[in-house]
């Protein structure tokens, strides 16, 4: 089986707003095989394509400005409204503020995913933009059993 997946990033500064979800546009590419992301069109999304249905690990890692207080959250939604992931961190975000996460799931042709984040401390705050900081990817393992 020959590797299917996509790899897309943040690649600028993106301010979110205290208690305010707010999708991540990933503006860029490391790797994409097979059109899972638009550069043109909605392109906070990742896309399954045709012929493509089945078990998907998805990943991500949010690096957030350094900022002590409020919580962190980055939440991963299937298809504009069920949450299939929530990382949050309520911890000190001084010394490491970065927010990962990862979880298999089954998505079908057509699925699209996306992240939103969210933070509460009391000022705008932001996300650091490029391949290694902010990122959105997933891997596909194989057919639906």
């Amino acid at each position: 089986m020959s590797y299917h997946g996509v790899l897309a990033y943040d690649n600028a500064t993106v301010a979110i707003p205290t208690a305010e979800e707010t999708a991540i546009v990933l503006g860029a590419e490391k790797f994409d095989t097979d059109a899972y992301h638009s550069l043109g069109a909605n392109t906070e999304r990742l896309t399954i394509p045709a012929g493509l249905d089945g078990i998907y690990r998805i990943y991500g890692h949010i690096r957030w400005e350094s900022l002590a207080g409020g919580v962190r959250r980055v939440r991963v939604y299937k298809n504009g409204s069920v949450i299939i992931l929530v990382e949050a961190h309520c911890e000190d975000q001084v010394v490491t503020p970065c927010s990962n996460f990862v979880t298999v799931a089954p998505l079908h042709e057509g699925d699209y995913i996306f992240m939103k984040c969210y933070q509460t401390c009391g000022v705008d705050l932001d996300t650091v933009g490029n391949v290694w900081c902010t990122y959105f990817g997933i891997d596909y393992l194989g057919e639906h059993a």
